[in-house]
Parts: structure tokens; C-alpha cells; sequence
């Protein structure tokens, strides 16, 4: 391409991910003497799109999923409320679950679709907030007991560039 001069280059980073990918400048410098280094190359990688994950209960599918929502109230009693829980969308285990995650980071509009900064890591949380208190190493299983147990597994992925995929996802 053609040459600029001055000591600095900017490469925009717009929010529409247009300029995601990675750019490849040449660049050399003359000092006061007019001695020209040699040509060196360097990588700017462009990364605005945050990562994606996905889980894997292996386990699935379960054989039923009953969600059961029983009231006492008198016929014709105005007053009476009834909270049913909600049922979960993947259905619920009786045995060993073994979980996994994987994670991509592409930008969408890349073609041919090549990670740019990479996976940072993963992490995940059960119950009601969100602190990813576990950084994921590898798939774990998660054992039921003798009664009911519903739980929220929630996770998300950061990538190298600092770009969390928010708000976590939940199974």
C-alpha cells in the first residue's frame, strides 16, 4: 500500500465490528543522518466482538420433565393466589451431569472466520448472582441428592481483548 509519514498510526476500532480482523503494517524509521533501517512488519489485531460460549450437560436428553404446580383454595375465593414454579427449558436430571463449555472468539463479519485475540477464559456461577466465582479448567460433573434441587448454572466467556460476553448465559 502507500507509505505515510509521522511517528504514529491510527487504527479505528468502530462499534459495528466493521475493522475486526487483523492489519498488517510495514514500517521502518531514517534517523538524522538519513540511515534507513530495514523494513519490519507488525500485527494489529482489531477485536471488538465478545466471545461465545456454549454448554454441554452430558446427560441430556432426560427421559420427562413433569412441572407439577399445586394450590389449596376454597372454590370461588377471590383471594387465593397460586405460585407455580417455572419449568426449566433443558429439563431436569436425576443422576451425574458432566459439563462442558466451549468457547469461540470470532468476530461475526470475519471471512474466513479467524479468532482475533483469542479466549481469555470462562467462568461460571451458581445461584442467584452473578460473580464468576469459578474459572473453568475442564469438564466437571455436578451429582444430584436424595431431593429437589433446582439450579442456575450461569457462564460466560472474556476474551484476550478484555470483551466479556454480558450478560451471561443460563441453563
Amino acid at each position: 500500500g502507500n507509505w505515510e509519514t509521522g511517528n504514529h498510526l491510527t487504527i479505528e476500532a468502530p462499534s459495528d465490528h466493521r475493522n475486526d480482523g487483523i492489519h498488517r503494517i510495514d514500517f521502518y524509521s531514517i534517523d538524522f543522518l538519513g540511515n534507513k533501517e530495514a523494513e519490519k512488519t507488525a500485527d494489529i489485531r482489531i477485536d471488538t466482538y465478545p466471545p461465545d460460549t456454549t454448554v454441554l450437560l452430558d446427560g441430556e436428553p432426560p427421559a420427562m420433565v413433569v412441572c407439577i404446580c399445586s394450590c389449596l383454595c376454597l372454590p370461588d375465593d377471590p383471594e387465593c393466589e397460586c405460585e407455580c414454579p417455572e419449568c426449566p427449558e433443558r429439563g431436569c436430571f436425576n443422576e451425574k451431569v458432566t459439563i462442558s463449555f466451549d468457547a469461540t472468539d470470532a468476530p461475526p463479519l470475519t471471512l474466513p472466520s479467524t479468532p482475533v485475540s483469542g479466549i481469555d477464559y470462562t467462568a461460571y456461577d451458581w445461584g442467584d448472582e452473578w460473580l464468576y466465582n469459578y474459572v473453568y479448567t475442564g469438564p466437571f460433573d455436578v451429582y444430584g441428592g436424595d431431593y429437589i434441587d433446582m439450579r442456575t448454572l450461569r457462564y460466560g466467556s472474556v476474551d484476550n481483548a478484555g470483551n466479556a460476553e454480558w450478560p451471561p448465559k443460563e441453563v
